[in-house]
């Protein structure tokens, strides 16, 4: 009869640490409460938040990528943070995840960036912006965006420094564009690599007009 009573004890007492083990919350990671979003004895189902979490470690940083760049970018790409608290200051950073679905309405997917700078306190909330140098694959002439004029009947032509003269003049060339990125425009015809070109003024330059090149000796 005795064993009998501790046999059902013993299952009470397994039950008990069911029931708890089922009602206890474990923190993904270190942090403090800032928020109850629910009350003592309320029911809640699965997928419900109780609480805010806020950690008290180094936060990670989620941004938004458009749905194109899914296929070149990978865990351990490098990146270039910047944040609205502290202007000026650019963190280094790699992803360390990816989020592969993506969302239909904005047509973008998922990014988790991780640091370890300490210059500057990250804290939950933070508005981040991102810069991640993205090989196109090829190599070609850019020129800065400033150097390319456009005309309504869809030419564009840079001024460049025709150094065979003395002194030397500006040249007009025709110049078939690429891509453009980061304040500069690729040009895939009428410019060869190593050309010097004109950025501020060439709005009113004429061809063989005399130019001199800021900070060169005479």
């Amino acid at each position: 009869e005795a064993e009998a009573i501790l046999a059902q004890l013993q299952a009470e007492e397994r039950q008990q640490e069911e029931l708890l083990r089922r009602h206890t919350l474990r923190a993904p990671f270190a942090g403090v409460v800032s928020r109850k979003r629910t009350e003592l004895g309320e029911w809640v189902e699965p997928g419900t938040g109780v609480l805010d979490l806020v950690t008290t470690g180094q936060p990670w940083i989620d941004f938004e990528v458009p749905q194109q760049y899914f296929s070149e970018i990978t865990v351990g790409t490098p990146l270039r943070v910047t944040l609205d608290a502290a202007p000026g200051v650019t963190i280094a950073a790699k992803i360390r995840a990816i989020v592969p679905v993506t969302s239909a309405g904005a047509r973008t997917f998922r990014v988790r960036v991780e640091t370890d700078y300490k210059g500057v306190a990250i804290t939950p909330g933070m508005s981040a912006h991102a810069h991640i140098d993205l090989g196109a694959g090829r190599q070609g002439v850019t020129v800065p965006r400033d150097a390319l004029l456009r005309f309504p009947d869809g030419r564009s032509t840079v001024w460049m420094v025709d150094t065979g003269q003395n002194p030397p003049v500006a040249r007009e060339r025709v110049v078939v564009t690429g891509k453009a990125f980061d304040g500069f425009v690729e040009v895939t015809q009428g410019l060869e690599p190593g050309a010097r070109v004109i950025v501020r003024g060439n709005e009113s330059l004429r061809d063989g007009q005399p130019v001199w090149v800021a900070g060169a000796a005479d």
